[in-house]
């Protein structure tokens, strides 16, 4: 079960914002990692962040979406 808490001043979910964070954090790391395993798994890691981040989105979305009466 997702937080429903917004990150402060953000509008974003927590869960978003903690994706987001990944995502940057793992973007970083590329830019510096030589080691081609090491980078393998980076790749991997940012792939499985990004994809988990559309799911949030989709489903934040779908949440806010006007409800018939």
């Amino acid at each position: 079960m997702g937080v429903k808490a917004q990150a402060k001043g953000q509008g974003f979910s927590v869960d978003e914002q903690i994706a987001r964070l990944n995502i940057e954090h793992f973007q970083k790391k590329l830019t510096s990692e030589t080691d081609e395993a090491k980078r393998q798994t980076l790749i991997k890691l940012l792939a499985d962040e990004e994809a988990k981040l559309v799911q949030i989105r989709a489903k934040a979305a779908f949440d806010q979406r006007p409800r018939e009466a």
